[in-house]
């Protein structure tokens, strides 16, 4: 398997656990607002990877990726479930599904820092830096909502957001 469709089927498997915690957290709108904004990014991550095949193959196409920048969205949605005092809503018992889609984001991470080294254009670099950029805020949102359901009395209590403004 080439190095785009690694990248391609890693990002409909994160698509897919993103829809399904989709699914079962409907009841908690700031969580499925900022899970819908993944699932954007994910599918133009796969378009993007798509139009660098085509490339290879020698068509002209433009192979840019224009990623949501929803870091500030999410920042905002944590800090309101921290200010509200309110009980996040969603099941402790989705916390697998949860750590796999941050352990998917984190292989793609890594795949991507392996093919940075591999690419041959600085477009195609460009392109490669801003996905590691993009699943780097991912991998951070997922490890946010992990803490949550994990420790939820202690995470309201003490939350902190100087780490998303590294983004």
């Amino acid at each position: 398997m080439n190095i785009y469709d690694r990248v391609i089927q890693l990002e409909k498997e994160s698509e897919n656990y993103y829809l399904e915690l989709f699914d079962k957290c409907k009841s908690s709108a700031g969580i499925s607002h900022i899970l819908s904004m993944l699932v954007n990014d994910a599918r133009k991550i796969i378009v993007a990877y798509d139009n660098m095949k085509l490339v290879d193959s020698g068509k002209d196409v433009d192979i840019s990726c224009e990623t949501d920048t929803c870091m500030k969205e999410a920042k905002s949605i944590f800090e309101k479930f921290k200010n509200s005092k309110e009980n996040f809503d969603c099941s402790i018992a989705q916390i697998s599904l949860y750590q796999s889609a941050l352990e998917s984001q984190k292989e793609i991470v890594t795949t991507l820092k392996a093919e940075l080294g591999k690419a041959d254009t600085p477009e195609r670099k460009g392109v490669i830096n801003k996905m590691i950029r993009e699943k780097g805020k991912h991998v951070l949102i997922l490890e946010n909502i992990v803490e949550m359901l994990l420790n939820t009395e202690q995470w309201v209590e003490d939350a902190e957001f100087n780490h998303f403004d590294e983004f």
